[in-house]
């Protein structure tokens, strides 16, 4: 018994450990220069939409950062889908010279809904488009978003993924952590599927559509996590999403814990519905990388911080203090260099990437605390979100940030 149960211990851990490679692997080409493309000197016509629901107070900032783009103002009209609004957010969006659209129907499941629901209200508009942006309610667009956004494009990449930056790192140690997770997510995860012609995965705002995309792969899902869901419907028709990394956009994070765990409630609960539905269609069609990039959010973490544990427990010696032996393995040299090589090299590409990116500065190490209590409460979160996947109770995060 003891031998089957080490057996499968060393098998389990041995898993891990390539899954932690694969990842840092991701991570290293991260670190490689973009290849040099040739781009059109064109300009696409782009539909700018904004699900909000309730965004009064945000919703003034993100249409004057889009005033304020480089981009031919001729170029872009920016649509606002108020959905189901009992402030004035429609009333808003009309004074900064957007146009507003309402929500037909009583349909309130979120944000992909609504989504939907603007697309289809905007491709029968007499004007015609070539691409959709989609945006939050609560972000700023950096003065040349469009413009990265369009040389991406055109370079002959039809999905396009921004930079989603922080709008209020410093808005509490809570909206710093998550900062953080986005720095590094970013770099490792984003750039690293990018530079390897992967492609990355969409974040749910900053990002653009080409019309014949959408003709082919038509904006219809159906979860809590509308993004992950489309992302993966493009992976199964063959379709990559293109980084764009100076394509900038602002989100306002949580400051606050309990407005944090019911987001990350509720992304659990659509991440679970998405791996239900479509994680085996993935696989039955062999799309290995577009599976792992699903799963990468909770793998590399948890890969990172479980060989960080097992490589302190066999440090100290943990094997004498009890009888346990899930560290035997790393306890013996070759394992334990590996082991040693990963780690280190997963923190020099983190923090190099912080500092490639212009991210590092002594607030990292001063709210390290802070940004591992963020990660341990995932946990928690997450499991409540997978057990309540089958409710599909969409939860309003509410902004308030005016920046």
């Amino acid at each position: 018994m003891y031998y089957i149960a080490n057996t499968c211990s060393v098998m389990l851990q041995s898993a891990f450990f390539f899954l932690a490679v694969y990842y840092l692997g991701i991570a290293i080409f991260s670190l490689f220069p973009a290849k040099n493309q040739q781009f059109k000197d064109e300009k696409l016509r782009f539909a700018v939409i904004v699900p909000a629901h309730n965004e009064e107070k945000t919703l003034p900032e993100l249409l004057r950062s889009l005033a304020e783009q480089t981009y031919p103002k001729e170029l872009f009209s920016v649509f606002v889908m108020a959905d189901h609004c009992t402030d004035r957010t429609y009333e808003i969006a009309a004074a900064y010279h957007a146009i507003p659209l309402l929500r037909t129907g009583n349909d309130t499941s979120g944000k992909g809904a609504a989504l939907f629901d603007a697309l289809t209200q905007i491709t029968s508009h007499p004007d015609s488009f070539d691409a959709f942006v989609v945006l939050d309610a609560d972000n700023l667009a950096d003065s040349r978003f469009l413009e990265e956004i369009n040389q991406t494009m055109q370079q002959g990449n039809p999905i396009v993924q921004g930079y989603i930056d922080s709008k209020n790192p410093n808005g509490s140690w809570l909206s710093h952590a998550y900062s953080i997770w986005y720095w590094l997510s970013n770099r490792t995860i984003q750039m690293g599927y990018d530079r390897l012609g992967i492609g990355c995965k969409l974040g749910g705002t900053g990002f653009a559509i080409s019309r014949r995309i959408l003709e082919e792969v038509p904006w219809q899902t159906t979860t809590m996590a509308e993004d992950a869901e489309y992302t993966i419907q493009l992976a199964l028709n063959n379709k990559k999403v293109a980084y764009a990394p100076k394509a900038v956009v602002y989100d306002e994070k949580p400051t606050s814990m309990s407005a944090s765990v019911k987001q990350r409630i509720r992304w659990a609960q659509g991440m679970t519905q998405v791996q239900r539905d479509l994680s085996g269609k993935l696989l039955r069609k062999g799309k290995w990388n577009a599976f792992l990039r699903f799963w990468s959010d909770l793998l590399a973490p948890l890969s990172f911080i479980l060989f960080l544990v097992l490589d302190f427990f066999s440090i100290t010696n943990f094997l004498e203090l009890t009888s346990v032996r899930f560290v035997e393995l790393w306890t013996k040299p070759f394992p334990f260099i590996l082991l040693n090589c990963y780690l280190l090299g997963t923190l020099f590409i983190m923090i190099y990437g912080l500092f490639l990116d212009r991210k590092w500065n002594r607030n990292l190490l001063l709210n390290l605390f802070g940004f591992l209590l963020y990660i341990a409460s995932w946990i928690p979160a997450g499991l409540i979100g997978i057990f309540k996947h089958r409710k599909n109770e969409w939860y309003h995060t509410k902004h308030h940030s005016s920046i």
